[in-house]
């Protein structure tokens, strides 16, 4: 219920003086581009069109073709970010803003402005959301063999963890983050698609998926796209990602 209160809220209180729009048409356009990325995405994970052998571990081929044919994705999807945000172009793709002021939100229990900032928000929420991640992954291991993995293997778990949070953060986050800053769409509109069509991704995904794999997704996207909002920068939501999948992609190698 707080995840549904927070996303529907219309206004928060550090937009209060500003007059936002609820929606817009580069935003309705960018909203058809990331659902027609997120089918593509679905069908890629059941229809492997590139054949490449990385490992003696299926999982780590799997993701071998996946990641090629998934990055290409992003790069369409920058080029959309590039056209439809003529302002802003695609200047939240930087490392170097990390920090910035946290608005409140009940979801996170940030009842005042200017008590939290991003630097040490992200560092300690993203923490919490890798245990619990490594936490829901344990429960997807049971009555699997624990397997040994190389060193080849962990560096490929580290590479696809990588790409694979840069992919989906481009497509799901940065996209609609940017658009909507760029549009003046009211933020909390903005935080509903950047965590809504994720969760729904993630429902039908590889792991962890469901009902609880869903809830999970939801609340990162929240999150990340709401980190992206207010440092305008790419960060937090690049390294929380990364975190996450290293541990999913981990999970998944060693437990195949």
């Amino acid at each position: 219920m707080l995840i549904l209160g927070e996303l529907l809220q219309w206004r928060d209180i550090q937009e209060c003086t500003k007059m936002r729009k609820r929606i817009s048409s580069r935003f309705i356009l960018m909203i058809v581009i990331v659902v027609i990325m997120a089918g593509a995405l679905l069908y890629l994970s059941r229809n492997p069109i590139l054949s490449l052998k990385v490992s003696n571990k299926e999982i780590l081929n799997f993701y071998a073709h996946y990641e090629v044919a998934a990055f290409s994705l992003a790069l369409l999807t920058l080029g959309a970010i590039y056209l439809l945000a003529p302002k802003l172009r695609l200047s939240f793709l930087t490392l170097k803003n990390m920090d910035g002021p946290v608005a409140p939100s009940a979801l996170l229990g940030i009842r005042k402005p200017g008590r939290e900032n991003w630097r040490e928000l992200g560092l300690s929420v993203g923490l919490i959301i890798t245990v619990i991640t490594a936490i829901v992954m344990l429960r997807t291991t049971v009555g699997k063999t624990l397997t040994a993995a190389t060193p080849m293997d962990v560096i490929w778990v580290l590479f696809f963890a990588l790409i694979n949070a840069f992919t989906e953060e481009v497509i799901f986050r940065l996209s609609f983050a940017t658009v909507g800053e760029n549009d003046g769409i009211a933020r909390n509109i903005t935080m509903a698609f950047g965590a809504g069509i994720f969760g729904f991704i993630h429902y039908f995904g590889i792991a962890p998926n469901g009902f609880l794999g869903m809830i999970l997704a939801v609340y990162i996207g929240f999150f990340l796209t709401k980190s992206i909002l207010e440092t305008k920068g790419f960060f937090w939501a690049w390294l929380i990602h990364f975190l996450q999948d290293v541990v999913i992609i981990g999970a998944l190698t060693l437990w195949s």
